[in-house]
């Protein structure tokens, strides 16, 4: 269960570590949609901050907002409308 590795002691240290070692840097975790899967919301409990991503003309406006709602509004970094618009 992904959920729960993400969840996991061993985790949290791992970013702790990571965050620790490269002050100077960003590191950036892909998760998947946060409407399909807990593991975007699981994983933003352990990081500073969350970079939104939209897949333009495959959302719809309805599901960024109830996929937003579960984010804390504190760490949202901000949004990123990515793929060609047709």
């Amino acid at each position: 269960n992904s959920a729960e590795l993400l969840r996991s002691q061993k985790m949290r240290q791992l970013i702790r570590e990571m965050k620790d070692r490269y002050a100077d840097r960003y590191i950036f975790f892909d998760a998947p949609p946060i409407l399909a899967s807990v593991d975007g919301i699981v994983l933003s409990d352990c990081i500073d901050k969350v970079l939104f991503v939209v897949a333009s003309g495959q959302v719809k406006p309805a599901q960024v907002t109830e996929a937003l709602s579960r984010l804390d509004k504190e760490k949202l970094l901000g949004t990123i409308i990515n793929k060609k618009i047709s």
